[in-house]
């Protein structure tokens, strides 16, 4: 028996492996060829990209190394060739999943990963040499005595307390990109914080804010067009024309004019005007119609023309934010070495914003003038530089915040292949739930019926209603038969396993 339960065990660890791994299987092999050159293959591919993937990479090999090496001990295998084989099976399946990474754009491959893996794969190697009769027995002594746990009022009850959950989970996350928790006490600032601490060095020639969003489509037009915010004209809510000297007023009339402090600068520039830590701009007061507006719409635009005289700046220094000092904030717009960095206020990224953020590589990379243009709208922020038809994205809705604190660019990654995985995560184990349930309640038909239905159907619309009135569209129906299949699935995959395990005690 314990060999039969290593084997499934050993299946399930190179799975777990693959599937995290190569996650999210988006590969581009044409795109991505010119990745492998002879500098990367001296260079680069020898550096630690990511802390993350180290570590995962150690968990994800040590479960592999201790059943393969329960596996080894099976055939006899003396230690020495034992510990030989599965490192160097280890280091040949790392290998190829480096580089099977090159091609996933949202991924990145690093020698350091083969060998972390290798160090995990040997210290399973070295966790079942020392102590692998005594996990293996432990382990099985737990399967045994859980059997008598699973009562049909247990199961239940799990099952009922596990849907609870994730319904919360979800309407917990349906406000996650609410902009209705903004401050309006705040003054905007260009070139700083109020506080001081935060300067950046560099230009601004041109700033619009509007209360509404904009598609792809106006967007692209705002680019060509002599005026950038047509599409958006009623909805503004500021614009600033910052040329010459002395204050600038809001040319839209609602908010008030940006006054220098410190000291006004004394020369000018053709970029626009010259911002840094003797000088910045603010507003004498807050900007409180302007916050009430987003704030009511959730909704916002804004257009600016900005240029840095310094392609690495640390902080990230802040060139436009709405914000009290650097710990509290509506949104930010910022410079962080040569990257981009926009940091805007929900529920779920808090009061300084740091929880989420949105960094776009390298776009100050030069001192010349850009056109950014960033909008949100259904807990979706996009910006667009200098005309870019594709624009970088943050996604701040269900499917996708609980793969935002993964270690690799989960922004990059196609929304559909974030409803998979996010229904995976709910309807799978709900699957399995209905499997045990159903192998403990066979001679209940009436319980039996009623579970199921509930259990899949049920579950099923609510989650589709709850999404769909969050992100303000219709329910759909292939949402629906989707997250159903994947219950019914997993649930009459489980289910023989289920009726073999609970039916009868597990012996070594």
């Amino acid at each position: 028996m314990r060999q039969k339960w290593a084997n499934k065990v050993f299946i399930f660890s190179l799975l777990l492996i693959l599937v995290v791994t190569l996650f999210p299987y988006d590969f581009a092999f044409k795109e991505n060829a010119s990745k492998i050159n002879y500098r990367f293959l001296t260079s680069e591919f020898f550096k630690l990209r990511n802390f993350y993937d180290l570590i995962t990479n150690v968990l994800l090999f040590s479960p592999f190394g201790f059943v393969f090496s329960c596996l080894m001990q099976r055939k006899r295998f003396p230690g020495i060739k034992t510990v030989g084989f599965i490192l160097l099976t280890s280091f040949c399946l790392s290998f190829t999943i480096e580089i099977l990474q090159l091609f996933i754009p949202s991924r990145s491959s690093s020698f350091v990963d083969i060998g972390a893996s290798i160090l995990g794969a040997f210290i399973g190697f070295l966790s079942f040499r020392l102590g692998g009769d005594k996990i293996l027995g432990a382990a099985l002594n737990l399967l045994r005595s859980s059997n008598s746990f699973l009562s049909i009022k247990k199961l239940t009850t799990a099952f009922i307390g596990y849907i609870i959950l994730i319904f919360l989970t979800t309407l917990l996350w349906q406000n996650s990109g609410s902009l209705s928790n903004w401050n309006h006490t705040f003054p905007l600032s260009l070139g700083n914080e109020p506080t001081g601490n935060r300067p950046w060095k560099g230009y601004i020639s041109e700033l619009y804010v509007a209360n509404k969003a904009v598609s792809d489509q106006e967007a692209e037009s705002a680019f060509s067009s002599e005026i950038p915010f047509s599409a958006i004209k009623k909805d503004l809510v500021a614009f600033y024309q910052l040329t010459g000297t002395g204050s600038y007023p809001d040319l839209t009339g609602h908010l008030p004019d940006l006054s220098w402090r410190e000291n006004s600068p004394t020369t000018q520039d053709q970029r626009g005007v010259s911002l840094n830590s003797n000088h910045w701009l603010e507003t004498k007061s807050s900007v409180a119609l302007m916050t009430q507006k987003i704030a009511a719409t959730s909704q916002f635009t804004i257009g600016a023309v900005v240029a840095t005289a310094d392609t690495m700046q640390a902080g990230p220094a802040r060139i436009i934010s709405l914000s009290a000092d650097d710990e509290s904030r509506n949104f930010t717009l910022g410079q962080k070495g040569a990257d981009l960095v926009f940091r805007v206020r929900t529920p779920v990224t808090g009061k300084n914003a740091t929880s989420y953020q949105l960094a776009v590589p390298n776009v100050f990379g030069d001192t010349k003038n850009h056109q950014i243009l960033l909008t949100y709208e259904g807990s979706i922020l996009k910006i667009y530089i200098d005309g870019l038809k594709q624009p970088y994205s943050l996604k701040l809705i269900p499917e996708v915040m609980i793969f935002q604190l993964l270690p690799f660019d989960a922004n990059s990654i196609n929304l559909e292949i974030y409803k998979i995985f996010y229904y995976g995560l709910i309807f799978i184990p709900i699957g399995f739930f209905l499997a045990l349930i159903s192998a403990r309640a066979r001679e209940k038909l009436i319980f039996y019926a009623v579970l199921l239905f509930g259990g899949i159907l049920f579950p099923s619309l609510i989650l589709e209603a709850i999404l769909a009135i969050g992100n303000q569209r219709a329910i759909r129906l292939d949402n629906l038969l989707f997250s159903m299949a994947l219950a019914v699935s997993t649930m009459l995959i489980m289910k023989r396993w289920a009726n073999s395990w609970l039916r009868r005690e597990i012996t070594a």
